[in-house]
């Protein structure tokens, strides 16, 4: 897989998340970074223990346009995409044992910052732990709202 500007944007944005939510949550969470098998674009998780209900949050950060396959500049080289960003944040909303109100203050705070397309989902999981596979698409099972351009300050360029 090439990498696009997209793809190192994504995963410092990415980093940047995890580094500041491991330091809000200190030691109480595990944040970690990993990578979606499929597209490859990254995919921050927020675990507290183990076993059922542990994942709280996972953001899943994509280009809002993928990459053209075999796209190349005048030299020859792999085309350069430049694209706003779409940050998909999941909790797990299971009664008395989901992500608390809190928690979700803390990754909404870090991914508002981003100021790009955020897309938040739900999902009472129940007797498991909520995943990347559970981010649907707008309209989707889990999908409760979408907001873009968060931060006009900087107009839409904020959203790269």
């Amino acid at each position: 897989m090439a990498f696009y500007v997209a793809d190192i944007h994504s995963n410092r944005v990415a980093q940047a998340i995890v580094d500041d939510l491991t330091l809000l949550f200190g030691s109480t969470y595990t944040v970690s970074l990993s990578y979606d098998a499929t597209s490859g674009y990254p995919i921050v998780t927020v675990v507290t223990g183990s076993g059922n209900n542990s994942v709280r949050a996972i953001v899943y950060i994509t280009p809002a346009i993928a990459p053209a396959s075999g796209a190349y500049d005048s030299l020859g080289l792999n085309q350069v995409v430049y694209t706003p960003h779409i940050v998909s944040v999941l909790f797990d909303t299971t009664a008395s044992v989901g992500t608390t109100a809190k928690e979700q203050l803390y990754v909404l705070k870090e991914t508002l910052a981003l100021g790009s397309h955020l897309d938040l989902y739900n999902k009472a999981e129940g007797a498991g732990n909520i995943a990347r596979s559970d981010i649907t698409s707008q309209g989707g099972t889990n999908w409760i709202a979408s907001v873009d351009n968060i931060d006009l300050r900087n107009g839409t360029l904020s959203n790269l």
